[in-house]
């Protein structure tokens, strides 16, 4: 049976949107209310860190939908394309992350 691109589309935004799910669930736990409330106070020994939740939630989120797309596509060998320009994707997005963090550290 041949799948549309719509239906391709819809299977791979779901995968996203799971992705996305597990990561508001972790970091929820982490973090616990002050993701709700929409900042997150770190404290570090002598500094105090105030984090929107969107920093929190999207550097998991990148590592997370890596993880999953990384392992679902090593079942299918890379073969497809869009699955794999999305694992492509969101490595770029979190090496490009990671760089730009180590540089301003």
């Amino acid at each position: 049976m041949r799948k549309t691109l719509f239906g391709l589309l819809l299977i791979e935004l779901m995968w996203l949107t799971l992705s996305l799910a597990i990561s508001l669930l972790v970091s929820l736990f982490l973090f616990g209310q002050g993701l709700l409330t929409g900042s997150i106070d770190l404290q570090l020994y002598d500094t105090y860190f105030v984090l929107s939740p969107f920093w929190a939630i999207f550097p998991l989120f990148l590592i997370v939908g890596f993880l999953v797309f990384l392992i679902k596509e090593w079942r299918n060998r890379f073969r497809r394309k869009l699955p794999t320009l999305i694992l492509c994707t969101l490595g770029l997005i979190l090496i490009v992350l990671f760089v730009v963090i180590w540089r301003f550290r």
